[in-house]
């Protein structure tokens, strides 16, 4: 037994699996297509905020760092500031220290005067009552 095919058979049997093909294609569409569809849409639609958030985060990273960089140019400001005020006070310490020097050095000097001019004057009572004696 023998079994023939014929042409006819042929083509009717891929036009039967066509129409099964067909018939599948329909039922899935019909009951998973939406669903399928709503799927992609979500995940489309995901990728997009994820796109989006990248770029908000790209952003915010630059505003950071431009906010960063105007930081340390306020505190390079203010160092310097607080040097040049340092730099003040210690010549006025300075100042107030070479002042407070020379008018002691002022005063040794004439406290020594005087010591000196009241020593010239013993030695010159002594003198006087040694020759005089």
């Amino acid at each position: 037994m023998e079994h023939t095919a014929t042409t006819s058979d042929i083509i009717f049997n891929v036009v039967v699996q066509i129409i099964n093909l067909a018939i599948f294609f329909g039922v899935f569409i019909k009951f998973f297509g939406a669903k399928i569809s709503s799927a992609l849409q979500e995940r489309e639609d995901m990728l997009k905020k994820l796109e989006d958030a990248d770029l908000l985060y790209q952003q915010k990273i630059e505003e950071v760092e431009q906010h960063r960089r105007e930081i340390l140019a306020d505190v390079q400001v203010q160092k310097q500031h607080v040097l040049d005020y340092a730099q003040q006070l210690a010549h006025q310490k300075e100042q107030e220290i070479i002042t407070a020097a020379q008018s002691k050095a002022e005063r040794i000097v004439a406290s020594a005067e005087e010591k000196s001019v009241g020593m010239e004057k013993e030695l010159a009572q002594e003198y006087e009552s040694s020759v005089k004696q």
